[in-house]
């Protein structure tokens, strides 16, 4: 401070606060929250009935928006109750079980509701150009406009966010850490783990004692 070095208030001194790798919890919604969320699709409509069965995409399976996107017909195997979905630049194939709700809700759509088109994605436009695939950036403002109608008070709006909410719900159904990697398309493990925090019931089993105060 003498020798004008550094500031007389001294701020050059506080020490930055540390911020540790995985040191927060994912974010992610509860099930009255998703109860609300999948009430507010309009399912007396085509387009209420498309962006239902896209949340319960988004929800059941953790796809991304692009992924649904990308959703096609031909990926689809109804006998065996499973989707192809193509990860990453390598096109990794990953196979995911098709849920009942899920299932019903896809096949609903295409059987009634789909527009007629020459294109294989499973989500269409239903506004011109009609039959169109829609786009990822579509599929987020539809849950944006989702949680709006519901009356969530949140700020984590997002698509992403039920793909978290998706990890949350498998890793607290006793889904181990390896399959939900799996199941999202995950290179590493590492990236997975920070679903491990949310398993409470878990993590209390093997937390040890706090000692008492004599």
């Amino acid at each position: 401070m003498y020798r004008g070095l550094c500031n007389a208030r001294l701020v050059n001194a506080v020490p930055a606060i540390p911020s540790w790798t995985l040191a927060s919890l994912p974010k992610s919604f509860n099930e009255q929250q998703l109860a609300s969320l999948l009430q507010s699709f309009d399912l007396s409509t085509s387009i209420g009935r498309r962006d239902y069965a896209i949340a319960l995409c988004l929800i059941g399976l953790g796809l991304r928006s692009n992924e649904v996107a990308a959703l096609s017909l031909d990926e689809i195997d109804w006998r065996k109750g499973v989707l192809r979905i193509h990860h990453g630049k390598g096109q990794r194939i990953n196979l995911l079980p098709l849920s009942a709700d899920t299932g019903r809700a896809i096949a609903l759509y295409i059987r009634h509701d789909r527009p007629p088109t020459q294109q294989r994605n499973v989500f269409v436009r239903h506004v011109a150009p009609i039959g169109e695939p829609i786009k990822s950036c579509a599929i987020q403002a539809i849950i944006r406009r989702a949680f709006k109608h519901s009356g969530i008070t949140t700020p984590f709006m997002g698509s992403h966010m039920l793909r978290h909410t998706a990890a949350t719900r498998m890793v607290q159904a006793g889904v181990s850490i390896k399959e939900v990697a799996d199941i999202l398309g995950h290179r590493s493990i590492n990236t997975t783990c920070i679903y491990a925090k949310v398993d409470l019931p878990t993590l209390s089993s093997v937390a040890m004692p706090w000692p008492e105060v004599q």
